[in-house]
This record gives structure tokens, sequence and C-alpha cells, in this order.
């Protein structure tokens, strides 16, 4: 999952793109944050009803440490390869991350996303 600024929104709402790559505006590395961002784990599909799965996984955790990670507003989901696979916008502007505190991008009780 890496986290995106809110110069990528008009990259991210034209559904057009299909790799990380091509989705520019990425989090400053730094303070707590790496490129490319943090590994979402315990990755699951689940049937949830006949002809319906959910993707879930466990929450994804930044600590601002040494400084602040500025300019927060997307979460993006993609696989090892680079494909994109989802994305969220986490709040309606961009924010920061002040040092020390804590960013937890927890998945709601239906998952991540269902496909049907």
């Amino acid at each position: 999952m890496a986290l995106h600024t809110s110069a990528a929104s008009a990259l991210v709402n034209t559904k057009t793109l299909s790799t990380q790559a091509s989705l520019a505006n990425e989090v400053a590395s730094g303070n707590g944050y790496t490129t490319g961002g943090a590994s979402v784990t315990s990755r699951t599909w689940a049937s949830v009803a006949t002809d319906k799965y959910r993707f879930d996984s466990t929450a994804v955790v930044w600590t601002a440490t040494g400084g602040a990670i500025s300019n927060i507003k997307y979460a993006v989901i993609y696989q090892a390869g680079g494909k994109l696979v989802c994305f969220s916008k986490l709040s309606t502007s961009q924010f920061t991350l002040a040092e020390d505190n804590t960013l937890t991008v927890t998945p709601s009780a239906s998952g991540i996303f269902e496909l049907a």
C-alpha cells in the first residue's frame, strides 16, 4: 500500500491507469515512509455468499519518525508486480502526519472490497 498526495487525484479518478509506476505524486520518502509504501499482510480472499468474494487484510501502519510525513490523501494497493488493485481517499483534503504520530489504515468490517 502506497500513500499519495492530493495531486494524484486527477490520475486516480481517471480509472485508466494500470500500474503503480503510472500513478505519480507518491508521498515523499522519509520520516517513517518509504517509497513504494508498506506491505499489505495477511491477505485473504473469502467466499461470503454465492458468487460473492471478499478481499481483506490486516491494517497497515506508518509512524512518523524524525519528522512529519506530509501531504497524505490517498492509499493505493498494488500487486508486487506493480498492477493497481484499488485505492481509497483517506480524507477530503491532504493532511500531514506529525512526528511521533501513527497513521493506521484499517479495512472495514466488510473487507477492502467485494466482487460479485
